[in-house]
């Protein structure tokens, strides 16, 4: 072996990369009941490999009792926000929460939403403020935070391993 190349191929990378190409494959923009918007950069809390992958989870029931426990978190179960054309766009999910703390948070505008789905927690486009949150979560319920291409991030909000 010369030790650039020892033949072996990690497929929880390959995955990652190749989930990461496609997504950036694809358009930036997303049509929804006629309002067209930008698409956001998810971020995880998880348990998995890798966030898209089969493995451990954290339960619903668990997302639950954490923000029972946590005075920052308000379990609100749904989301509304008028849009442009003066209609509501409104998005129901039991493990739907919001960081009261969060000091971005604006009446009835910017909020920082924490979105239960399939084994993770997910908020959309996090600032370094979230993702500090998210990592105290995730030390909590013995996960990590891994962003759309893999990328882990650390206590400050930075990427410590990609």
């Amino acid at each position: 072996m010369n030790g650039r190349w020892s033949g072996y191929v990690n497929p929880f990378e390959t995955a990652c990369v190749l989930y990461a190409a496609a997504a950036k494959a694809g358009s930036n923009e997303e049509t929804n009941n006629g309002v067209t918007t930008e698409m956001g950069y998810d971020v995880h809390i998880t348990r998995k490999e890798n966030w898209f992958d089969d493995g451990p989870e954290i339960s619903l029931d668990e997302w639950k009792s954490f923000i029972e426990k946590d005075d920052e978190m308000r379990l609100d179960g749904y989301a509304e926000a008028k849009l442009p054309n003066g209609a509501a766009l409104r998005v129901d999910s039991d493990g739907l929460a919001v960081w009261t703390a969060y000091s971005g948070s604006t009446a009835g505008g910017n909020m920082a939403w924490f979105d239960f789905r399939s084994g993770n927690v997910v908020v959309k486009n996090p600032d370094v403020s979230i993702l500090s949150k998210m990592w105290q979560i995730a030390q909590k319920l013995g996960a990590r935070v891994q962003g759309d291409d893999c990328e882990i991030y650390g206590s400050d909000g930075s990427i410590v391993a990609t």
